[in-house]
């Protein structure tokens, strides 16, 4: 919740300290895209797919955002109010939820509706209107990407070592999605 504040009041770039870029990622994403993140991996089915919140981009004041935090407010409300259908529908019955992705995700989706959404997950850029647009990076495990995809960098030292966000439009790897496996104990960087 604190970086999506920080974005909305400042705008900017996210990093998670364990994600490595592998080269200005501005170099694929527009200069006038205003929302930029990557769909999360499909490898984990008992996770709800979701927005990447390892890797964001907003523009200071970015609607989506302003959505994002105020479902994470009735969030933390249908937790504390003990909402079984609430926590059902977000978490999936998962007793470890990736929770904030799929809140963006959500609120992607009631800000730009599914028809943009589905677009930026075909690696469409999206505008909206003449103020805003979006543009979804995607998270997938290398090995699914082909040889068109080039992540040199990466080693494949254990399971989640494997896993890189690509743009879709470039055919090109972007990020390392995390820069050490700590349950092997192993860094995923040559």
């Amino acid at each position: 919740m604190c970086r999506l504040a920080q974005l909305y009041r400042h705008g900017g770039y996210y990093f998670d300290n364990d994600i490595a870029p592998l080269f200005d990622l501005r170099r694929i994403i527009d200069a006038d895209t205003t929302f930029v993140t990557a769909l999360t991996t499909t490898a984990f089915p008992q996770n709800p797919r979701g927005f990447f919140q390892a890797f964001l981009g907003a523009a200071p004041g970015h609607p989506v955002l302003d959505v994002a935090l105020r479902r994470h407010l009735r969030w933390y409300d249908a937790k504390a109010r003990r909402d079984a259908a609430e926590i059902r529908r977000v978490t999936r019955g998962n007793t470890r939820p990736n929770v904030g992705t799929v809140l963006l995700r959500d609120a992607f989706l009631e800000w730009a509706g599914g028809s943009a959404l589905a677009e930026a997950e075909a690696g469409g850029r999206v505008s909206h209107g003449s103020r805003h647009a979006s543009q979804l990076l995607f998270e997938a495990p290398r090995s699914s990407l082909g040889a068109a995809y080039n992540a040199s960098r990466l080693r494949r030292a254990s399971p989640l070592c494997a896993f890189v966000v690509a743009d879709r439009r470039s055919r090109r790897v972007g990020l390392i999605s995390r820069v050490f496996d700590h349950n092997a104990g192993v860094s995923c960087l040559r």
